[in-house]
C-alpha cells in the first residue's frame, strides 16, 4: 500500500472492507446506494457511527452491506450483541471474510481467545482477506493464549505481507517485549515510528520500556511526545493502572 493511502485510511483494513463491498456486488448482492455510502463512510470515518447508521438503517433488514454497517457500528460502540447478530447473518455469503474477522474480534473482547482464533483461521482460508489483516488478528489471539512464539511467527509473516502494516509491526514489538527480547522490540517500534512518528502504541510502549531502564532520558522524551500528540490521554492516565509508572518518569502527570 502506498504511504499516502496509509495516511488517508489508517491501514489496509479500511480499503479491504470497501473492496469487500465491491465483491459482494459482483457476487450478486444489490445494495442500495445509501447502504454503500454508509459502509464507505464508516471505514473512512469510523467515529461517525450515528450518521452511517442513519443512512443504512432503512435497509438493515435485507441489504447485506447495510447489515455489515450495523455489525461494524456495534463493534465501534462496543455493542457486542448487536454486532454479533448482524455479523452472524453474513456468514457463508460474499462478506464471509469480513464477518469472520468481526466475530473473532467479538470473541477476543469477550475473553475467549480460542474461539477468536478459530474465527480468524476461517477468515485466513478466504483468499480475499489480506494476509496482513488476518495475521494481525491471529497474532492478537495467539498472544492472548500465551503462544508467544506462534504469535511472533504470525505477525512477522503479516509484516512481510505488507511492510506498511503498522498495527502488525507494533504488535510484533509487544510480543517481542513479552518474550523478553528488548532489542528486537525496540527495533520493531522504531520501524513503526519511522513511518508514523505519532503512532500511539509505538510511542507509548517504547517510551515506557526505555524510561524504566538505563535509557531513561530517551524514554521520557518519547512519552512526552506521546502526551503532546494525544493530550486527552491525561484524563485516561488518571484512572489507569499505569499511572504510578508515568508519575515516576513524568512527575508532572
Amino acid at each position: 500500500m502506498q504511504p499516502d493511502l496509509v495516511a488517508r485510511y489508517g491501514n489496509i483494513e479500511a480499503l479491504w472492507r470497501v473492496s469487500m463491498a465491491t465483491d459482494a456486488v459482483a457476487a450478486g448482492a444489490r445494495p442500495t446506494v445509501p447502504a454503500l455510502e454508509a459502509f464507505t463512510m464508516l471505514r473512512a470515518a469510523p467515529t461517525d457511527v450515528a450518521a452511517a447508521l442513519k443512512l443504512a438503517g432503512p435497509d438493515a433488514d435485507r441489504d447485506p452491506i447495510a447489515i455489515a454497517v450495523v455489525g461494524e457500528a456495534g463493534l465501534t460502540n462496543s455493542d457486542m450483541q448487536a454486532a454479533r447478530a448482524s455479523l452472524d447473518r453474513l456468514v457463508g455469503g460474499p462478506l464471509d471474510g469480513l464477518a469472520r474477522i468481526g466475530l473473532g474480534r467479538i470473541a477476543l473482547q469477550s475473553g475467549d481467545a480460542a474461539a477468536a482464533l478459530s474465527q480468524f483461521d476461517l477468515a485466513a482460508s478466504d483468499a480475499r482477506v489480506p494476509r496482513e489483516l488476518v495475521g494481525f488478528w491471529r497474532g492478537q489471539a495467539l498472544q492472548t493464549l500465551g503462544r508467544l512464539d506462534d504469535a511472533r511467527a504470525t505477525l512477522t509473516a503479516a509484516v512481510a505481507a505488507n511492510p506498511l502494516g503498522l498495527r502488525a509491526e507494533a504488535s510484533l514489538g509487544v510480543v517481542d517485549a513479552a518474550r523478553g527480547d528488548a532489542v528486537a522490540a525496540e527495533a520493531d517500534f522504531a520501524r513503526v515510528l519511522a513511518v508514523d512518528p505519532k503512532h500511539s502504541e509505538a510511542l507509548y510502549r517504547l517510551g515506557k520500556m526505555l524510561a524504566t531502564g538505563p535509557r531513561r532520558a530517551a524514554g521520557v522524551q518519547l512519552l512526552q511526545r506521546y502526551l503532546a500528540a494525544y493530550p486527552n490521554v491525561r484524563a485516561w492516565m488518571a484512572r489507569c493502572t499505569d499511572r504510578p509508572a508515568f508519575q515516576r518518569v513524568l512527575p508532572e502527570t
